[in-house]
């Protein structure tokens, strides 16, 4: 095996797609990555594949034909195709697909680099000539890394829903990895070709050990009418074959898991699997010109329908559509012509990039060195001072040279010593110095032009460096070769030659200096004047390469990338002064992080009506990433100030900023213990009754008009005898009370109370429980503590400061109303807000968006001064899963980018805490339509006053938005409606217009008659199955 070029086997079945080989074959023959084999399976087509095929094996040596006696089927027909193939890598491609011209040679690169063996690539739509891709597959938003058993969970887990995952042809297999598979493979030995990739797929990821994939370099999937998945222009044989394939194939599957390896684990995700697939295709029956009774005897293949509480079609409802051309396609074109001999790169924002929004504001950083070296009485703004020193130096240089073009960084600390007489040169020397070392440290590569650098170096072509730039040429040399750029030719600098792209002489230099024409030269730049048209203008061919930062801001003329930062940072957003980027360092720097990643790719394409393309990972990068970062920014500089002894994060909504937070640390190095607390208000809300009278505050606490009288025995079973608990409605029945009946009025309640104190509560065993609690309580929270949660009310720790007299200061996201100030006021307890008012959307969405995906805890159970959890029932769906962990894992890594980039430098990032969480706040107040269809398929146990049905967290969130913008004037219609339309007319008014204020109305209305409100919840479900039915028929 060639470890570094090994050779890879392309094996493309042909079956009556003879139309459409061509231009296959002819995209892996051109294709960059050049050791490979295409193998050409002739499945006894009724075409020409036999001519067309010995056509390109008269051209090329590396192709083969092979040719079954009698028609194989699709799954066989890729089987001995691999029969008879030499590569250390297998690729599967249909002959009516083509790949991009860098795929193979990307996929092979990852799985040598990474030691994979398997390799994911992406995928793009084409039809009538159009393409687009779906923005919430799997190959679009995850960065894939997984070992063992996780590569295999991943394919189960989503049930079918995504097929960019099981289809072959967007992946190489490592040749040992198939050899493993082989014997399993080849059991199924039947004609197949429904569904046949299930088979590959479901024993290929089985065994694999380890898979990843790339970004950027597609399959190209061709959707037509012949395609097998169609039911447009196909017989009734036909589709009578791919239904049945379709149960041959899970019977296949099902036999391998539960007979050969003896692993069910999968059983109920492949059965739901076929049950999807059923689903899908009995409506695309249903949609077809067959006749009646046709579709039923169709339909009856199968059986199986899909039962399920979650959107089937999640990642294809939201597709982009590519309205820019394919330029990323169009630059590795360019580079692989032939009658190109060299490619040039421009340096900064092209190879390279830096983690602020503007180049200068890397002066913010050094300023603060400045200042601490100078000792002054009060600071010196030197970012001003250099940049200024620059413009002076240009001016003195062109006034007393003009031909000198450009000038060097000493020219520049020369003009920073003429402006600061009284610094000594030692002093100036040390600032240069330090000037270079923030240049090499904060310079990273931008990704996707270091691919685009490796393909021209792969490629054989000679590569140079071309930039206008005062930092010396060995300086550049150290920031190129520490970020992998190597086995370039030559760097020309402006600064050293004296003449710059921006004139254009720098271009005619080169090509004299190298004696070659500039029609041969590519040149790949980020600014338009000098590296495009100046570059033009002296022959070169040219490609723009959009800075990210521009991107970010939407200064590209073609290119659309959101108008968050527009809407946000650029213009007044909600009362604060416009660029305030301009004027903070930490924002600059945040947001050029975010614009960095997100747009490493500068042709990646948007959807025009979205602000984050309707993709969880740039959502949980930008919003949810800078809205963390400074979350637990705010946070530990607090600890770090106020010298807390013990940090403790709430169970569930404070794991994510615990998360981060131990990021944080490693550089701040707070002494502080942390803990995670799983103390819920089931666990601590029977401390709050100290006595009998305590119980009236229950009301505070809880919606008594939900609860019934056996809800709140449960609540305080800890007080209650064992005795007195088994005869408890007996006892209650003495009193005429009924234990299952809803509190009806507050007489009621308070009439129970009564038999409560009388009967069943237990001073003793209060105390017992107390001491209990503290027993564990005491072994975490020690000294000064800061407790962290998203909010709201401050009744776990006014609890667990009277209680147990901790000492305890609460740090909220947000508060909603003045009880938690009326709790820490009675106490004398600080609480402190990382937002200083109550936002619009708040809740379900902003606590699923940071908590753990996990079960909340219900209560304690503690023996020997050692707690063991007692937790709820958690079900979650996969997709929920998948959006809420690739949020969470995109923001954590936006923190973890930071810091890595700034290290002890955070601490000299300065901004305004909230201004960095805007992003989130705008998103979560005015998310655009598509944006929010991410959240479509989440759900989340409401009420409706009784905590028992699922409702959807888009309906909820869309009320909740249009409450936060016009929340008066809603409820100001719907009270003027009443002089004019009857009630029901009223009703079904508030019902188009904010659902979740008709359900307030409702509830208000009706608490105090839970039977009426019980039958109208009933009903209300039952009508709206019915509408959601006809919804999405």
């Amino acid at each position: 095996m060639n470890n570094i070029n090994p050779l890879l086997s392309v094996i493309i079945p042909v079956y009556n797609t003879e139309e459409y080989l061509e231009k296959c074959l002819e995209s892996v023959l051109n294709c960059t990555y050049k050791n490979l084999e295409i193998i050409i399976v002739d499945d006894r087509s009724p075409g020409n594949v036999k001519e067309l095929a010995e056509k390109y094996i008269s051209l090329y040596s590396n192709i083969r034909l092979v040719s079954n006696k009698s028609n194989q089927g699709l799954y066989l027909s890729r089987i001995i195709g691999v029969e008879h193939s030499k590569g250390d890598y297998i690729a599967f491609l249909d002959s009516d697909d083509y790949v991009s011209i860098d795929f193979y040679r990307r996929l092979i690169r990852k799985a040598i680099s990474s030691n994979s063996d398997m390799v994911m690539g992406e995928i793009y739509l084409e039809e009538d000539g159009k393409y687009k891709y779906h923005n919430l597959s799997h190959t679009r938003v995850m960065d894939i890394d997984l070992y063992g058993s996780d590569v295999s969970k991943l394919l189960f887990d989503q049930e079918g829903r995504d097929w960019s995952l099981h289809v072959v042809w967007n992946k190489i297999y490592r040749k040992d990895l198939w050899n493993k598979c082989y014997e399993y493979l080849k059991l199924q030995d039947k004609h197949l070709i429904m569904c046949e990739d299930v088979v590959f797929s479901s024993i290929f990821f089985y065994f694999s050990e380890h898979m990843t994939n790339i970004h950027g370099d597609f399959v190209y999937y061709v959707q037509h009418s012949k395609s097998s998945t169609s039911c447009d222009n196909i017989s009734l044989q036909k589709i009578r074959k791919n239904l049945e394939d379709i149960n041959l194939v899970f019977d296949f599957i099902t036999s391998f898991f539960n007979n050969l390896i003896k692993d069910n684990r999968y059983s109920n995700n492949i059965a739901n699997w076929k049950k999807l697939l059923c689903k899908n295709w009995s409506k695309n029956i249903e949609k077809s010109n067959f006749k009646n009774i046709d579709k039923k005897i169709l339909k009856k293949i199968f059986n199986d329908t899909l039962d399920s509480n979650y959107d089937d079609d999640y990642f294809l409802s939201v597709y982009t559509e590519n309205i820019y051309g394919l330029r990323g396609e169009e630059i590795k074109q360019k580079i692989s012509d032939n009658n190109i001999e060299v490619v040039s790169f421009d340096i900064f924002d092209t190879l390279i990039v830096r983690p602020f929004l503007e180049p200068v504001d890397l002066f913010n950083i050094l300023d603060v060195y400045v200042n601490k070296l100078l000792k002054l009485t009060d600071r010196i703004n030197f970012k001003e001072i250099r940049i200024y020193a620059e413009n002076k130096a240009r001016e003195n240089k062109w006034r007393l040279n003009p031909s000198l073009e450009d000038i060097t960084l000493d020219d520049i600390y020369q003009e920073i010593k003429e402006l600061l007489k009284l610094v000594n040169q030692a002093d100036i020397d040390k600032i240069k110095k330090y000037e270079i070392y923030l240049e090499e440290k904060y310079c990273y590569a931008r990704n996707y032009a270091r691919e685009l650098f490796e393909l021209a170096i792969h490629l054989g072509k000679r590569v140079i460096i071309t930039s206008d730039m005062y930092l010396p040429s060995n300086v550049i040399k150290n920031i190129l070769n520490k970020n992998g750029y190597v086995g370039y030719e030559k760097v020309f600098i402006s600064s050293e030659i004296k003449k710059t792209k921006n004139t254009g002489n720098l271009f005619k230099y080169i090509s004299k200096l190298m004696q070659i024409d500039g029609r041969r030269i590519l040149h790949i730049g980020d600014n338009i004047h000098s590296d495009i048209n100046k570059g033009k203008e002296c022959g070169w061919n040219t490609f723009y390469f959009p800075k990210a930062y521009d991107l970010l801001r939407n200064r590209v003329d073609w290119y659309y990338g959101g108008n968050v930062f527009n809407d946000i940072y650029h213009e007044a957003f909600l009362h604060r002064g416009k660029d305030q980027y301009k004027y903070y360092s930490g924002l600059s720097a945040l947001l050029g992080v975010a614009a960095n990643k997100i747009f490493d790719n500068p042709y990646r394409e948007f959807r025009t009506d979205t602000d984050f393309n309707s993709d969880p990972s740039i959502f949980g990068y930008f919003c949810m990433g800078m809205h963390l970062f400074s979350l637990t920014h705010w946070l530990i500089d607090n600890i770090y100030r106020n010298d807390y002894s013990t940090l403790i994060f709430m169970a569930r909504d404070g794991y994510l900023p615990m998360k981060s937070f131990e990021l944080f640390n490693q550089i701040y190095g707070c002494e502080v213990d942390v803990h995670y607390l799983k103390l819920t208000r089931n666990v601590i809300f029977p401390l709050q009754i100290n006595k009998k009278e305590d119980m009236y505050s229950i009301p505070i606490n809880l919606n008594i008009f939900t609860k019934t009288p056996l809800d709140i025995l449960n609540i305080f079973r800890c007080f209650i005898s064992e005795e007195n608990f088994l005869e408890k409605e007996n006892i209650l029945a003495s009193k005429n009370i009924k234990i299952n009946d809803y509190f009806s009025k507050m007489d009621s309640f308070f009439n129970f109370i009564e038999v409560f104190n009388e009967r069943f509560f237990s001073e003793e065993r209060f105390l017992e429980y107390k001491n209990k609690m503290n027993s564990i309580l005491v072994k975490l929270i020690k000294g000064k503590t800061a407790t962290f949660d998203i909010g709201y009310s401050a009744r776990i720790e006014s609890i667990l400061s009277k209680v147990f007299n901790f000492n305890i200061t609460p740090y909220y996201v947000h508060i909603n109303n003045d009880i938690p100030l009326k709790r820490c006021s009675d106490l004398k307890m600080n609480i402190e807000t990382f937002y200083n008012y109550s936002p619009g959307v708040t809740g379900v969405l902003r606590e699923l968006l940071i908590s753990e995906l996990g079960p909340s805890c219900e209560s304690w159970v503690i023996s020997d001064d050692n707690v063991d959890y007692v937790y709820k029932k958690y079900n979650i769906n996969y997709i929920e899963k998948y959006v809420i962990e690739n949020i969470q894992k995109n923001a954590l890594d936006f923190v973890s980018d930071v810091l890595f980039l700034f290290g002890d430098d955070v601490k000299s990032l300065f901004y305004q805490w909230q201004d960095a969480s805007l992003p989130l706040e705008k998103f979560l107040n005015e998310a655009k339509y598509y944006d929010r269809l991410m959240f479509k398929a989440l759900s989340f146990e409401d009420d409706l006053g009784e905590g028992k049905s699922n409702y959807n967290i888009l309906d909820f969130w869309n009320g909740q938005m249009n409450n936060s913008r016009m929340n008066t004037s809603i409820i100001q219609v719907g009270n003027d409606l009443g002089s004019i339309y009857p009630l029901w007319k009223r009703a079904i008014f508030l019902y188009f217009l904010d659902r979740n204020l008709l359900k307030y109305k409702i509830n208000s209305r009706f608490r105090t008659q839970p039977k009426k409100l019980k039958v109208i919840k009933t009903v209300y479900r039952f009508l709206r199955s019915i509408y959601r039915s006809f919804k999405f028929r």
